[in-house]
């Protein structure tokens, strides 16, 4: 009787966790599916996405208005550099460069370089540092100061490049630590001034593929922006006023003379 007894209990407990088990199947498998749909339906900004043709990542605007990025800024495993060129026409230059720092400043970027020109025709270029994940709200910001004219975004994939230069950083390492080797062990002068320049020739291989991969990674941990300001020029009015004479006599003259000389007089106004 006892042994019947603990089988029931046995059976039992095994059910509760095979039916615990599925519950939390289930449950992982909703929150994933909800995860995903949600993934696939929102863009960086949270807007729902309908379908259509993606943005074009070149255009051309009559408006402050920015046109939505092509490549998201979200973090997918590769290393990615982002650019922008901005052109926008504004009433103030030096008043809109300050505007535009400041709201680079906010986002946590800095001014990389700048170059100011005053007079009738000011313009202001201005090079801007962001991080990757505020590079689509610092267009959206920066486009918010005026008219924008033009405006040029590209995403430059360079994972493929970052991972060979690794490699051949490792392998440049390895000769390295075995050219040292044979060096230590180097007994006469010729084998070790041999081995002395092929050492330095590799440590100088090594140094540059290094100073390269450094240049690949600063370039994707921080979005790039070139913001042009171009100072809004108001279109004066025009009005033509103009002189004429109708008409000609019999010789051919359309100014009212006596042929022998021209004499020119106030004619009829026309506009």
């Amino acid at each position: 009787m006892k042994l019947t007894s603990g089988f029931i209990v046995l059976a039992l407990l095994v059910a509760a966790c095979g039916s615990a088990d599925d519950g939390a199947t289930d449950t992982t498998e909703a929150v994933y599916s909800t995860t995903t749909a949600a993934f696939a339906t929102e863009d960086a900004d949270g807007r729902a996405i309908t379908g259509g043709e993606p943005p074009k990542a070149f255009d051309t605007l009559g408006s402050g208005a920015i046109a939505p990025v092509v490549a998201q800024t979200v973090n997918i495993g590769r290393d990615i550099i982002f650019r922008a060129d901005l052109v926008v026409a504004v009433t103030d230059v030096a008043a809109a460069g300050i505007e535009a720092t400041g709201i680079i400043e906010a986002l946590g970027g800095f001014v990389f370089g700048q170059q100011t020109t005053g007079g009738p025709e000011a313009y202001s270029v201005l090079t801007f540092k962001v991080f990757p994940e505020d590079f689509q709200k610092a267009l959206t910001r920066l486009g918010s100061i005026g008219e924008v004219r033009t405006q040029n975004i590209s995403a430059d994939d360079v994972t493929e490049r970052v991972v060979d230069l690794k490699s051949r950083i490792n392998t440049a390492e390895a000769s390295v630590e075995r050219l040292r080797a044979l060096l230590a062990e180097a007994g006469d002068i010729t084998t070790i001034a041999q081995v002395e320049n092929q050492l330095l020739e590799r440590e100088t291989q090594l140094e540059t593929l290094r100073g390269q991969l450094r240049t690949l990674e600063d370039a994707v941990s921080l979005a790039t922006i070139t913001l042009t300001l171009t100072e809004a020029q108001a279109r004066p009015s025009l009005s033509v006023l103009v002189s004429a004479y109708p008409g000609a006599d019999d010789e051919g003259q359309s100014c009212p003379g006596n042929g022998g000389g021209l004499d020119v007089d106030e004619g009829s106004d026309y506009t």
